[in-house]
């Protein structure tokens, strides 16, 4: 029986190590899920200038955000809902592998004008 040489493998697993360490860390991520924003991130929040939907209160940045429209008379384009199914943590009522039966999204609600100072 021929014994492993692993000399080379830890050469590599140090040159891979070495990589990651001279990345250079970035300075701003664009979150695709902004609700799951915590209080220690939330200094470093900034939301798009020029943006067509803003937050109705300046000052809150995580919780529920209500946004209001700055070009009410544009039509509005919505982007598709998808689903990812985890196993063993998705419910889809027959086991993790069984297929999640496809259901109708309900209506949107009607448009209505929000007034933060009249809370």
């Amino acid at each position: 029986v021929e014994g492993m040489d692993v000399d080379g493998d830890k050469k590599d697993d140090e040159e891979d190590a070495e990589k990651e360490k001279k990345k250079p860390e970035p300075t701003k991520e664009e979150l695709s899920n902004p609700a799951r924003v915590t209080p220690a991130q939330e200094r470093y929040v900034r939301f798009d200038e020029g943006s067509r939907f803003v937050p109705a209160v300046a000052d809150l940045k995580r919780g529920f955000v209500v946004l209001k429209d700055t070009t009410p008379g544009e039509d509005i384009e919505y982007v598709a809902a998808t689903r990812t199914l985890v196993p063993g943590v998705t419910n889809t009522g027959g086991g993790a592998t069984a297929a999640a039966p496809v259901e109708e999204e309900p209506a949107p609600p009607e448009e209505f004008e929000f007034d933060p100072n009249n809370v």
